[in-house]
């Protein structure tokens, strides 16, 4: 999950690079150090001294074929203010 995580920030990265070059103005804010000691794991961590800034695997409806919810692996309302501060402190 790491690598796919490092893969599309190169990709994220290289795109706003090249957008820079053709004169729009957008920038690449950097937050994985932020989000540091807030990652998934930290939710079954009894040792954890943060709390996660991420979902876990969420599952939607229970039943036989229950679907993994689009909200796993993303950012929760910790998360989501952590993006917005560390969003706005670059501007």
């Amino acid at each position: 999950m790491n690598q796919l995580t490092d893969d599309v920030d190169k990709t994220i990265m290289d795109e706003v690079a090249e957008a820079r070059a053709e004169g729009n103005n957008v920038d690449y804010v950097e937050t994985r150090d932020a989000f540091y000691g807030h990652s998934v794991e930290c939710i079954d961590d009894p040792n954890a001294t943060n709390s996660s800034w991420v979902n876990g695997l969420i599952f939607g409806n229970p039943g036989v074929y229950a679907k993994a919810s689009p909200l796993s692996f993303h950012p929760n309302a910790l998360g989501q203010s952590a993006f917005a501060k560390l969003i706005n402190a670059a501007r």
